[in-house]
């Protein structure tokens, strides 16, 4: 009797490859620089929380009935949320969400970073509507 070998396959080698191949066609959609953009959003709920927290609560939070009944801007401006309206505080947040940030984007590329960044945001709203479900449940 004769027994094939059959040739073993590196699935993570070719996983890898995959991903290269396919990374290098779509990272030229990367948003460079993200950091600014972001933290210039996070400045102006920072200073909306100090006019009028309301404005926040009202028009800005990740609201999902609101969302569904057609405020699709909420998906985004959830993030402009300030935890705090000390003047000191908010100024030591911003300049370190950017040093950091901006650091972890040189370290890791354009295209890496907006993947981590935007994969963290889509999975705070999957976890939002679980917990929202979970909480109409009770």
């Amino acid at each position: 009797m004769i027994y094939k070998v059959h040739q073993k396959i590196d699935v993570r080698k070719e996983c890898r490859w995959v991903f290269e191949k396919n990374w290098r066609k779509i990272s030229r959609y990367a948003i460079r620089n993200l950091m600014l953009y972001l933290t210039v959003l996070y400045s102006i709920g920072f200073v909306i929380s100090l006019i009028n927290i309301e404005i926040y609560y009202n028009y800005l939070s990740l609201d999902i009935p609101k969302i569904l009944s057609g405020q699709v801007w909420r998906l985004i401006t959830w993030t402009m949320y300030a935890p705090d309206q000390s003047i000191f505080f908010g100024a030591i947040m911003l300049y370190l969400y950017y040093n950091l940030g901006s650091n972890l984007e040189k370290g890791l590329g354009s295209f890496r970073f907006n993947l981590y960044m935007f994969m963290g945001y889509f999975f705070l709203i999957v976890e939002h509507l679980c917990c929202m479900q979970y909480t109409e449940m009770l």
